[in-house]
């Protein structure tokens, strides 16, 4: 049975976004205590396990409210 991969060490979310529009997404981050940066002009969320994303999903999700 074939494994399944993904290219990167850690789970990940790549966001193409206007720059005006960040707020949201900087706050929850921040929340949510996860890495951002930027990715070849994406923005990338990152943290060392799925929940933490999970975490950050509910955060965005308070944000835009």
């Amino acid at each position: 049975m074939k494994k399944d991969s993904h290219a990167s060490q850690v789970p990940h979310i790549l966001f193409s976004i206007e720059r005006d529009k960040l707020g949201p997404i900087l706050a929850a981050a921040e929340g949510a205590d996860v890495g951002l940066l930027n990715n070849s002009g994406h923005m990338e969320v990152f943290a060392e396990c799925i929940p933490k994303l999970n975490a950050f999903a509910a955060q965005l999700l308070l944000e835009l409210e």
